[in-house]
């Protein structure tokens, strides 16, 4: 998008990015496209998803695009793409669960927060019930797994503990379900599939589809066409608002 970094984009559209407190937050990453050439591939529009395992809040990340051999996957995330993402969105007595990346638990460990071991995607192994030390927990996360230690009505704990170690599943696939929702919106804007349209904004598009996913509804298109035409009369998208609808001059934004 001419004019616009990567993040002044995603914290225009995603109006949610704020810190999750007292939960179980797990994050992970997805690719929404593919772009090939003999040499390489492209993995477009990659996306980030930190979310609460039990309140459900969840935030939304655009991550630069990579380049692999053809052939390849996407390659895990590095520490320099989710080392400010966590500490943004980690707040008082939060517990990390990442998958088996280096990068998710370097970058916990540096926010001073613990995380989760035990999940691993290359033995397929993607719930596993895991204990952490409770005395390597601060006094507002061990007062949040004692509450989730207690059943509510008909509904198992979702943490047990003994005398030194609370034990909970390493994982639970939820942020990976929010990443798949973003896919299927994407789709449904006609970003994704057979007859998506070209171009590389997939980390827009992303962002958009993320938006729209949290709120739908044609209120949320309708503002964020009226947050467009204010940017474009404040200069901060470097076009003139005569022309922020002109085809010709703003090929991008239907890309």
């Amino acid at each position: 998008m001419p004019g616009q970094s990567l993040s002044s984009v995603e914290h225009k559209v995603d109006d949610f990015y704020t810190k999750i407190k007292d939960e179980i937050v797990e994050p992970d990453s997805g690719r929404m496209g593919v772009a090939k050439t003999p040499s390489q591939k492209i993995h477009l529009g990659r996306t980030l998803v930190l979310k609460g395992r039990f309140t459900k809040q969840w935030i939304a990340k655009a991550l630069p695009n990579t380049v692999s051999k053809p052939g390849r996957g996407m390659g895990a995330e590095s520490r320099a793409e989710v080392d400010q993402p966590i500490k943004d969105a980690m707040g008082a007595g939060t517990l990390g669960a990442p998958d088996g990346g280096r990068a998710f638990h370097g970058a916990l460990r540096d926010a001073g927060k613990s995380s989760l071991h035990g999940v691993n995607h290359m033995k397929k192994v993607f719930t596993p019930v895991t204990r952490v030390l409770k005395s390597s927990l601060d006094a507002r996360t061990r007062q949040m797994m004692e509450k989730k230690c207690k059943s509510r009505g008909s509904k198992k704990p979702a943490v047990a503990q003994t005398k030194l170690y609370f034990k909970v599943a390493a994982g639970d696939n939820s942020a990976e379900n929010t990443v798949g929702c973003i896919k299927k919106v994407m789709r449904r804007m006609g970003n994704l599939g057979r007859t998506r349209s070209k171009g590389l904004q997939k980390n827009v598009q992303a962002m958009a589809a993320a938006a729209l996913h949290r709120q739908c509804g044609l209120d949320r298109v309708l503002a964020a066409l009226k947050e467009y035409r204010l940017d474009c009369s404040k200069r901060i998208v470097q076009m003139s608002p005569k022309d922020a609808f002109l085809h010709e001059k703003c090929e991008w934004i239907l890309e």
